[in-house]
């Protein structure tokens, strides 16, 4: 099952001084802004991108024109599906192809109190944006984690401190994901199923 180099907790212990970019674009569009941003960048530094390959032939991972042709690259995406950010009760803040399966299952099970939002750049964490968020959901005093890689791995360990900067007393921060482990996968694809399953459905209680 030690099959991945993309260890995102190694590279996140080397992130300091604004010495490189860590980022992790869910969609074609993002991708394409965040290398235009490092090509046109004045100031050369190192960019680490995590790029996973179920996203390659994911219908939901598209981008219409407009959004090649327009804009740039967005640090943080919010949850677009919310109508009513009042309603919001719960933020999960996420990375990567998770969030496709996080956001299939709220559409199915018709989910309005929770958003969404992926965090697309790492390092330099984008604080004012993730701040601007937790300020819009006003009413939401749930604050969640989510990433399919252990608890030992993956992020959680460089946002967890972060995020208590942010959150005010009302907040409650929580990690969602696998059980700490010294291997990044379970080597059995039924079994990876069966956890993504679990970890998908433990979102929303």
């Amino acid at each position: 099952p030690e099959h991945s180099s993309a260890r995102i907790e190694r590279f996140l212990t080397l992130c300091a001084e604004d010495n490189m970019y860590v980022c992790y674009p869910t969609t074609p569009s993002q991708y394409f802004h965040l290398l235009r941003r490092q090509i046109l960048n004045y100031i050369e530094k190192p960019l680490i991108v995590f790029t996973p390959k179920s996203l390659l032939r994911l219908p939901a991972a598209r981008s219409p024109i407009n959004e090649f042709t327009e804009g740039g690259y967005k640090l943080v995406i919010d949850d677009e599906t919310i109508n009513d950010a009042k309603n919001v009760k719960r933020i999960l803040l996420t990375s990567g192809k998770v969030f496709y399966n996080l956001l299939t299952h709220k559409e199915i099970n018709e989910i309005t109190d929770t958003a969404i939002v992926r965090i697309e750049q790492y390092y330099p964490f984008p604080e004012k944006e993730i701040k601007a968020i937790i300020k819009k959901y006003s009413n939401a005093t749930e604050i969640f984690w989510v990433q399919e890689e252990p608890e030992n791995m993956g992020a959680w360990n460089f946002m967890f401190p972060k995020l208590l900067k942010l959150a005010d007393k009302k907040h409650t921060i929580k990690y969602i994901g696998r059980k700490e482990s010294p291997s990044p996968a379970p080597g059995s694809s039924k079994m990876y199923q069966k956890n993504q399953d679990i970890l998908v459905n433990n979102e929303f209680k």
